[in-house]
């Protein structure tokens, strides 16, 4: 949902923008909605894009895409995924879609590299410390045995 409503944002243009300022691009829209305070105006357009994706959530929801990470998962066949909603997205929405998308498939592989290299880096302590372990009770065994005898 909240991906969904991140394209919601960027694309939607209201019908009272439309008239009052003669926006008619998502990107138009987005750039004044960016510049715009906390107002009554602002929380009007972003209830208004919520409710205009709604549509499009509830159709992906009965496709089984429910979280972030299906999408990523689909992320390669998203256009074709999209194209089946009904009404069909605007070029527009299908761009942003594939941008934000690819963005957070992007982050999500940084952060299984970065997770598999601290994996890679523990096992490696983990090892020279159950070396230095083993190696000090050998020490502690012959100083032992020179004591004794």
């Amino acid at each position: 949902e909240r991906f969904m409503r991140a394209v919601a944002i960027r694309c939607f243009v209201s019908n009272f923008w439309k008239r009052q300022y003669g926006i008619v691009t998502g990107i138009d829209a987005h750039s004044r909605f960016l510049g715009l305070d906390s107002c009554l105006e602002k929380i009007q357009h972003e209830r208004q894009s919520w409710a205009w994706v709604k549509l499009y959530i509830d159709q992906l929801h009965d496709k089984g895409i429910i979280s972030i990470m299906d999408l990523i998962e689909v992320s390669s066949k998203i256009t074709n995924l999209l194209k089946t909603l009904e009404p069909q997205p605007s070029d527009e929405f299908l761009g942003i879609c594939g941008d934000l998308l690819s963005t957070l498939r992007t982050l999500e592989l940084l952060r299984l590299n970065r997770k598999d290299k601290i994996s890679k880096k523990f096992a490696e302590f983990r090892g020279k410390l159950i070396y230095q372990a083993t190696s000090d009770d050998d020490e502690e065994h012959d100083q032992f045995s020179n004591l004794v005898g």
